[in-house]
């Protein structure tokens, strides 16, 4: 599901639905319109987090602390007192258990959705200087529609990429494993 064509492939279809409904004025012909592509849009932007977050190998609480070279010139600095490696070793334990891959999976939703609302707050900036500089000079539809259309497009993008999560927990996209 994670793949780099899937992901282009959703997004050319978001953006083509976009272009064809500000277009054809359906979003202001049919507002209602607006809730769905802000859904689709979260839902999105959390699969490319995932997608980048997967490609780059991080995980958080994997039990890693620091690089090697870190570790040594630590030990070496800490020798009477074996509490770095203490530490890791227990770190790594403490991760391994059912409790540090709730943790871990609790943190990698609060990336998640505060990645989708920072795009979602953009989003919300490209639609208000829409209105500003295009609308406000007598092109095409309108953007802003006030503040309770603001937060009701916020949480249908929270909405989006917390729905796109479930599902990869459901899928259970890491072969069995938690979501990291």
């Amino acid at each position: 599901m994670l793949s780099l064509k899937f992901i282009i492939g959703l997004l050319i279809l978001i953006l083509s639905f976009h272009i064809l409904t500000t277009i054809n004025h359906w979003y202001w012909t049919y507002p209602w319109l607006d809730i769905p592509m802000h859904f689709l849009g979260g839902f999105w932007v959390a699969m490319v987090f995932l997608y980048f977050w997967r490609s780059a190998h991080i995980s958080i609480g994997a039990g890693r602390l620091s690089t090697p070279a870190v570790d040594t010139a630590l030990r070496s600095r800490f020798a009477d007192s074996n509490f770095v490696g203490d530490q890791a070793r227990r770190t790594s334990e403490s991760c391994r258990t059912k409790h540090g891959k709730i943790a871990n999976s609790f943190i990698l939703l609060i990336l998640v959705l505060s990645f989708v609302a920072l795009i979602g707050v953009f989003w919300e900036f490209y639609e208000f200087l829409y209105d500003v500089l295009i609308s406000s000079r007598g092109y095409s539809g309108f953007a802003r529609l006030g503040a309770a259309d603001m937060i009701g497009d916020l949480f249908f993008d929270l909405l989006g990429g917390l729905t796109f999560l479930i599902i990869c927990r459901i899928m259970n996209l890491n072969n069995n494993k938690t979501i990291q």
